[in-house]
């Protein structure tokens, strides 16, 4: 039975869920820097609107008392704003700075700047005040004193931004929730969506291999009230119909070798007792040749419906065949020391066993084993001697020949357990091909496999697993 090994390969949950999880973090990440660009940057735009309409409503309220800017008394602020008005940017003359915020912090060449502080977050305009008119500086450059048109005032104005801060803070915080619900949802969804598309294939994966291990392709896959998809359905009617069409096949198959073998038995027994009849009567050398022929052939006809017969009974076997304790190592034994005797060669075996029991039908044992030490002995050379030994893992029981023969290509092994095929170099020696087929079907017939390895002209190794029972 050829192992198939599936190498570098992901399952479709795999897949889909790494799909899922990639697609949905990717998502998130974009939907997360898109909508914290586009909140910060409505945010700053409202900071802008507000400061430059605060201070636009301040300079309102402006009024000119001998060249010197003052805001009346009666004016309300906010509590969060703050405006300062300074004389040639060196002096306060009205208002204050916000808490922490000192000279040096403050902005230059008429635009707006936030000013951080340890406690707070602010924006400052300053704007250059004009009264109506502003006379040109004098000449001399010298400072002036307060009440004279050739000074500069200027207005800081101030706005705390932290409750805006505190409304983009928490947008980005339902924003990161509902994009981490939007994640988790979205792989939930794509494993609902991987179970019911991939559990169908596993199943049918699972239903195949029954299949090939029990030979019973009288089983169905039942997938219609499981699934909603109509092509899983439809894959599932199709491969049960499939099913049922080789069942029947194989079936068809099965009762005609049966029925063959049985009609040919007879003809072929009359055909031996014969051919010792004639032997009898008939006293001519080349007649006796001529019914040596015609026996020697019956002979190999019979043992090709003995096979065929075997092969068609072993195929019928199921849970019913009796069974017994059979050790493994007695069965070993007795066939090569049957074997040894006939060759007339007390070294023909290495013999390395332990003492393994096993329930099972001893015929079928017996007969598995033995095809398989014989085909080494055939294909061994005359002197060379056949390996063979029992031993158990954790789990599984052994039983490996090893000849040293012709040996076998990667070709040739897929194909040794058909029926009736023979290797390019074995077409010369007697044999029909049913053998490794008989021994393969009697190792499924108890949860085992037969592995193969073999090199040209160094020798094959036929090892049997069979699960502990």
């Amino acid at each position: 039975m050829t192992m198939i090994k599936f190498k570098n390969r992901v399952n479709i949950k795999q897949i889909l869920i790494i799909w899922g999880v990639v697609f949905s973090i990717v998502h998130a990440a974009l939907v997360l820097v898109s909508i914290s660009i586009s909140t910060r940057d409505a945010m700053k735009g409202k900071i802008y609107q507000d400061i430059n309409s605060g201070s636009r409503d301040l300079q309102r309220k402006i009024q000119w008392v001998d060249h010197v800017p003052t805001i009346s008394k009666n004016s309300t602020k906010s509590s969060d704003d703050y405006y300062a008005i300074f004389l040639n940017n060196e002096k306060i003359i009205e208002g204050s700075l916000p808490e922490d915020v000192t000279d040096a912090d403050l902005p230059q060449n008429f635009h707006t700047k936030m000013i951080e502080t340890s406690q707070k977050t602010y924006y400052c305009k300053r704007t250059h005040l004009h009264e109506g008119h502003v006379p040109t500086p004098s000449a001399s450059g010298e400072v002036l004193e307060p009440g004279s048109s050739e000074n500069s005032y200027y207005l800081y104005y101030f706005i705390d931004s932290n409750e805006l801060y505190s409304i983009y803070r928490n947008v980005a915080r339902i924003t990161s929730i509902a994009t981490l619900i939007v994640v988790v949802l979205m792989i939930a969804t794509c494993i609902i969506i991987s179970n019911y598309l991939a559990d169908p294939i596993v199943n049918l994966s699972k239903s195949t291999k029954d299949i090939i291990k029990t030979r019973d392709y009288s089983k169905t896959l039942d997938l219609k009230s499981k699934n909603p998809y109509r092509e899983i359905f439809e894959l599932s009617e199709s491969y049960n119909h499939l099913m049922r069409q080789v069942d029947r096949t194989i079936k068809s198959q099965k009762q005609f070798n049966r029925d063959v073998s049985h009609e040919l038995r007879t003809p072929v027994t009359v055909l031996r007792a014969q051919c010792e009849s004639a032997r009898k009567h008939i006293k001519n050398p080349d007649d006796l040749a001529i019914i040596d022929v015609i026996e020697r052939q019956t002979v190999r006809i019979s043992s090709l419906i003995g096979n065929l017969l075997n092969l068609s009974r072993v195929e019928q076997y199921s849970n019913d065949v009796p069974e017994e304790t059979v050790s493994i190592s007695d069965v070993v034994t007795s066939i090569c020391d049957d074997i040894s005797l006939v060759c007339g060669r007390d070294d023909m075996f290495e013999l390395s066993l332990e003492d393994v029991e096993i329930t099972a039908n001893t015929d079928l044992i017996l007969t598995m084993i033995k095809n398989l030490i014989e085909n080494a002995v055939k294909y061994s050379p005359e002197d060379s001697s056949v390996e063979v030994s029992v031993f158990t893992t954790e789990n599984s029981i052994h039983i490996e020949v090893t000849d040293h023969g012709i040996g076998m290509n990667e070709d040739e092994i897929e194909h040794i357990f058909e029926s009736f095929y023979r290797t390019e170099d074995a077409r010369s020696s007697e044999g029909f091909g049913l053998g490794l087929t008989l021994a393969d079907r009697i190792a499924g017939l108890y949860d085992g496999i037969i592995q193969v390895s073999s090199k040209i002209n160094k020798g094959s190794t036929f090892t049997v697993v069979l699960p502990l029972p």
